[in-house]
């Protein structure tokens, strides 16, 4: 028993077959975000076909490498500046439903508590500055939902450089609504009963996922033909407008700033938010598939060696409120 109110019902490894398949018994903490549609990963959909076994295996991509590489090196940094220990946990399993499940990261050692770790882009420190995004504010409510915690600390470090730590503590209103959200979830994975979900980009990832080996033809009736041209021929027009008119507006830009990389409010008043900048950016990168064994000390042999790839270009911002929102 891991607390009064949860189980411990498996301790495989993460990202394993075995893994998955204790998670596919139920409603997990990040299943939440796609549910409520807050995740660019996945949807309500996703998660009804992937319960069902529907779904093959998707590697982990290169920032979610990443980030179950540093996971332990964030957990431990994070224990040591606030004085705690913290200790693995595996999947752990409600006493309210079985079908309510999580995996929280770490325990924190002495107290009733889970910390979650992220890894984020320095593209997403605006989303941190305050609080808990959306997304992951589901994932940790569920978590203290699960386990019955007292709360859930988060710890994300941002950019590689920037260890950020927020609190999570109890919101009855907020996990009485995911407790009802997932609830729905499930009942329709077990009456095989598919949600409803937007026609966007996560979508096609999706059906991409499910069908990788396209073969064959599908014949369509006219009208239903007339439909589909249609709407995405219209689509196709308006982006080549919409990017015919932000591609002006950056011409516009750039004339107006000339040979500077900084536009900013005479008489200094822009000093702390320009206007826009235009500054070269720099990409440093390597493939976590050249690591080994998980060896986080390659990396740092390649930086040595010179086996990273490196791209510049200038990208220009639009400066809001002291940070800034990339422009094009």
């Amino acid at each position: 028993m891991i607390t009064l109110n949860a189980r411990l019902v498996g301790d495989a490894e993460p990202n394993t077959p075995e893994w998955y398949k204790i998670r596919r018994s139920g409603i997990t903490a990040t299943d939440l975000p796609k549910i409520l549609g807050l995740s660019g990963f996945g949807n309500a959909r996703s998660v009804w076909h992937d319960k069902r076994g529907e779904l093959p295996a998707d590697d982990l991509s290169e920032a979610g490498q990443w980030g179950h590489l540093l996971e332990d090196v964030v957990a431990q940094e994070w224990a040591r500046r606030n004085n705690h220990t913290v200790s693995r946990v595996g999947v752990l399993q409600s006493r309210r439903a079985a079908w309510q499940l999580a995996s929280c990261d770490r325990l924190i050692d002495g107290r009733n508590a889970a910390l979650e770790v992220k890894t984020r882009s320095a593209y997403t420190a605006g989303r941190w500055r305050d609080d808990i995004p959306d997304d992951v504010l589901a994932q940790v409510a569920w978590q203290r939902m699960v386990g019955q915690f007292d709360y859930v600390d988060v710890a994300c470090l941002i950019g590689g450089q920037q260890l950020n730590s927020y609190r999570y503590e109890k919101d009855s209103q907020l996990e009485d609504y995911l407790f009802r959200v997932g609830a729905d979830a499930w009942m329709g994975v077990k009456i095989g009963e598919p949600p409803p979900v937007d026609m966007d980009t996560v979508l096609i990832d999706l059906l991409n996922r499910l069908y990788p080996d396209r073969s064959g033809v599908k014949e369509i009736g006219h009208i239903e033909a007339v439909s589909l041209l249609t709407a995405y021929n219209k689509a196709a027009e308006a982006v080549k407008a919409a990017k015919a008119v932000k591609d002006a507006a950056k011409a516009m830009v750039l004339t107006v700033m000339g040979d500077a990389e900084v536009l900013t409010l005479e008489n200094g008043a822009g000093d702390d938010a320009p206007l826009f900048t235009y500054r070269s950016q720099t990409r440093h990168s390597l493939s976590v598939n050249d690591l080994q064994d998980n060896d986080i000390g390659l990396y740092y042999e390649a930086l040595v060696g010179g086996h990273i790839t490196t791209s510049t270009s200038r990208v220009l911002r639009t400066g809001k409120g002291g940070k800034d929102v990339e422009a094009g």
